[in-house]
């Protein structure tokens, strides 16, 4: 065991020297518009800043620990959901809110990019149903992770897909007080994008 682990502080010293000495193969700020749907939603709207450092400049093959890197980002997202109120009712409920994206990014191609990403949900709900305006009646908090495939052209321009997996759980004011409910799914969205 004890040379399993000098082992892999030997490897993990020689890899963060490989970092410090090459600049970044891709190191990217990408604003992404997308849109799709999740298991219990009609369509879902999202706006994206995401910002990633992956690869080492160089290298002339793509191996899987030098074309990684780390990618975070904000996401604005609107949506209407079914949510499941307790005893077993459902309440058509539309969703504002953000979310907070960390996660690991890995080089794929010359124009390609992979990211497997965490985040934390949170936002205001409105009842929904009526087409009224927007008036916050409730809270929502929540994870997910998904994955995503992007591609930029050298115009700039980038499309991509994503599918994930998220749970949120809601806070309602209702006359009779205030009532939790749960909403989640799979999660699926196409993206078109600009690379600053």
């Amino acid at each position: 065991m004890r040379i399993l682990v000098l082992v892999f502080a030997a490897m993990s010293t020689a890899s963060a020297a490989n970092w410090e000495e090459s600049p970044s193969k891709l190191a990217f700020v990408d604003l992404r518009v997308s849109g799709g749907a999740t298991a219990n939603s009609d369509p879902v709207v999202a706006v994206s800043l995401m910002c990633g450092d992956l690869g080492l400049k160089d290298q002339h093959v793509i191996t899987i620990d030098q074309d990684a890197g780390i990618v975070i980002g904000v996401r604005g997202i609107g949506a209407r959901v079914d949510a499941k109120l307790s005893g077993n009712q459902s309440q058509a409920v539309r969703l504002a809110g953000g979310e907070f994206l960390g996660g690991f990014g890995y080089i794929a191609g010359p124009k390609d990019h992979l990211e497997l990403l965490g985040g934390y949900h949170m936002g205001v709900t409105t009842l929904a149903g009526d087409g009224s305006n927007f008036s916050r009646n409730g809270t929502y908090r929540g994870f997910g992770g998904e994955l995503g495939w992007y591609h930029t052209w050298d115009s700039h321009v980038q499309i991509g897909i994503l599918a994930g997996y998220s749970v949120r759980k809601l806070k309602l004011d209702s006359p009779g007080g205030r009532v939790s409910a749960r909403v989640g799914g799979v999660d699926a969205m196409a993206s078109l994008g600009y690379r600053f």
